[in-house]
């Protein structure tokens, strides 16, 4: 998300700003300082690594890898479901990767491949 990159842009420069004296912190508030913002950078890091792998997972399983494992349901551009052999394929919408949509067969709800 690119909220998430924004809120680890910010830290970064907080950390630039703190470091190179730009932004003065009180010695006694230094280690809660340091603590939360570790601790927001680590999360941000973890999140966006979290990304990363759910796009991959997606990427991997595509209609070129679909055609390569079911080459008899993969013919002139058109598919069909290797599990019920319905020609009825349907573009369903994901609700935490909206920039994604799951081809899934209408008759037996079986997922066949992701798309961009």
């Amino acid at each position: 998300m690119p909220t998430q990159k924004i809120l680890s842009m910010a830290l970064v420069g907080f950390l630039l700003a703190v470091l190179s004296g730009v932004l003065a912190i009180p010695p006694e508030h230094v280690t809660k300082v340091v603590l939360v913002t570790g601790l927001v950078l680590g999360l941000s890091l973890v999140s966006i690594a979290g990304e990363q792998s759910r796009a991959s997972r997606f990427d991997k399983l595509d209609a070129q890898a679909y055609a390569r494992r079911h080459p008899n349901h993969a013919r002139d551009g058109k598919f069909s479901c290797q599990a019920c052999n319905s020609q009825a394929i349907q573009e369903r919408g994901i609700l935490d990767a909206p920039e994604y949509k799951a081809l899934m067969c209408a008759h037996c709800n079986h997922l066949l491949f992701y798309k961009r």
